[in-house]
């Protein structure tokens, strides 16, 4: 029997980080399981695993299992092998077919029966569970790094992390030796008399240097590195995540009037002052002028109390530079207001949500019997696509056709090629077809539910709650003459189109409603198609 010795290493995976070497899985491999040079073949790759369609050495190792050139596979994990349903799929299926007649690993105990097979697809699914996992729970950590203040990436000049600190819980700390040279750069700029140039010589005579690291050694100031350090946004004691802005927990070297005076002065576009609280407009409501719509908070004494009352306002931004904008402000109670009445607009009543809900999961039930009915017609065709890839290999190798007259070299390649693309098509088919059934059915009853619960959870909800469901809801917000222009997106511009009817139908005492508190079938189809459009 020919084996394949397939070793697999990929620099882009954390976890992969933390894998044998190629040359050390491949020297694990021949350990425990010696064979002889002449029937092994030694198949290498430096690819991620975790998308189909990427390992073109993967694709030529299932080709030459296919051709019957080799019948075994040995490598040192089953992940080695994929960390996705699709390749872990092909393999399993090549274990079915007995197109792989032996298949081992160095780390884990397989054996070809119903039981070790069923083992086999938990350790894939696994893999791909586990890189999933890792990159939820490493995100997850991140973020809650940077709310306590600590910024996950590495320190840059004039910073240092805290060594003595535990794992996960390092802060960033003032360089004791590069602390107070950095300032000295950023006094140097602020005078407005030296260019870059001028400030890299500066601190080369001082002997600033990069800090040193584990894999870099310390380098001297250079110009790419002085334009980073007056550029970040770090050294207002802000630090920026994810397009997000959080206040760090460590001490700030220069002041935001500062650190925008220097990004005048090194010829940067202007930067507008950061915000990191977050408004209700920012990023959705826009003026007619093109700019975006920010919230003003003001404070006015009042002299009969001496007290200060606070305001807020929505207004044009005025970043737009060339066009004089006319908009006035409105206060954020207004706006707030006009949102508000803008989703009772979209309000459906008690009876059509429960109703609807019930309707939608009966069609649901409906659908997905059609989509099972689907995905048996996919399995039946590439089931057929498969007998035709086995007959064509049967031709190919019997002994009527040693000469090749009854099936040439080329005629084999040309046919067997084209039956593969077919059935890695019906595979990729079948994929999309399983992960989408249902997922239009649960769209539209989340826009039902929202539909029914907006205006309340607006009202009660926080501004970060609040944003979402004007995303989810409207685009295109433009705040024209004191007025917020929405435009719904589907499904909610069919309810504000015909809420009005459906309304005006229950007026009318159209609607009957039996002592469940349902709409009787007579309404529902009704309604219904008023909502369909």
């Amino acid at each position: 029997m020919k084996y394949i010795i397939y070793a697999r290493k990929s620099t882009e995976d954390r976890e992969d980080r933390q894998v044998l070497s190629i040359d050390s899985q491949i020297e694990e491999i021949q350990r425990r399981f010696p064979v002889e040079s002449d029937n092994a073949l030694i198949i290498r790759e430096s690819k991620s695993a975790y998308k189909p369609y990427n390992r073109p050495e993967f694709q030529r190792m299932v080709e030459l299992l296919e051709c019957g050139k080799y019948q075994g596979v040995l490598a040192w994990h089953p992940d080695r092998l994929s960390r996705e349903p699709l390749s872990g799929g092909m393999i399993m299926h090549l274990l079915d077919r007995g197109v792989i007649k032996e298949l081992q690993f160095a780390s884990y105990t397989f054996n070809n029966s119903p039981e070790g097979k069923m083992m086999l697809g938990l350790s894939l699914s696994q893999s791909k569970y586990s890189s999933e996992k890792l990159s939820v729970d490493v995100k997850r950590g991140m973020l809650k790094k940077c709310k306590l203040g600590q910024m996950p990436t590495k320190p840059p000049l004039g910073y240092m992390p805290d060594r003595m600190a535990e794992k996960g819980e390092k802060r960033h700390l003032p360089d004791t030796e590069r602390f107070d040279l950095t300032r000295k750069m950023w006094d140097m700029m602020l005078t407005g008399r030296y260019s870059i140039l001028d400030i890299v010589r500066e601190a080369n005579k001082w002997g600033l240097t990069t800090r040193p690291t584990k894999r870099t050694p310390a380098n001297p100031i250079s110009k790419s590195t002085i334009y980073k350090t007056f550029a970040n946004i770090y050294y207002t004691g802000t630090f920026e995540w994810n397009s997000d802005l959080y206040k760090g927990d460590y001490p700030p070297m220069v002041t935001m009037d500062e650190f925008e005076r220097v990004q005048v002065l090194i010829g940067r576009k202007y930067v507008p002052r950061p915000q990191i609280h977050e408004s209700l407009t920012s990023g959705l409501v826009k003026c007619p002028c093109g700019a975006s719509v920010v919230v003003e908070y003001r404070k006015k004494l009042i002299k009969k109390t001496g007290n200060y009352a606070k305001y807020e306002y929505a207004r044009c931004s005025r970043q737009k530079k060339g066009r004089d904008c006319v908009e006035s402000p409105i206060t954020l109670r207004e706006l707030e207001n006009q949102i508000i009445e803008y989703l009772g607009r979209l309000k459906i009543s008690d009876a059509f949500h429960k109703w609807a809900i019930k309707h939608l999961s009966v069609m649901k039930e409906k659908e997905h019997k059609k989509r099972l009915f689907e995905v048996a017609s996919i399995k039946n065709t590439h089931g057929a696509c498969q007998k035709k890839l086995d007959n064509l290999l049967n031709l190919k190798i019997s002994p009527e056709n040693s000469n090749g007259s009854l099936l040439s070299d080329e005629e084999f390649k040309t046919r067997r090629a084209l039956i593969i693309k077919e059935r890695d098509r019906l595979l990729e088919l079948l994929q999309q077809t399983d992960l989408n059934a249902d997922k239009w059915a649960d769209n539209i009853a989340e826009a039902f539910d929202l539909a029914y619960n907006a205006q309340e959870q607006f009202e009660k909800q926080d501004i970060k709650t609040k944003k979402l469901i004007l995303s989810k809801i409207g685009a295109n917000f433009i705040l024209k003459d004191k007025k917020l222009h929405i435009e719904a997106k589907h499904p909610y511009f069919i309810f504000e189109k015909h809420l009005p009817e459906i309304r005006k139908v229950e007026e009318l005492g159209k609607i009957e409603i039996n002592r469940f508190g349902i709409m009787e079938e007579s309404t529902r189809k009704y309604l219904f198609s008023l909502w369909s459009g």
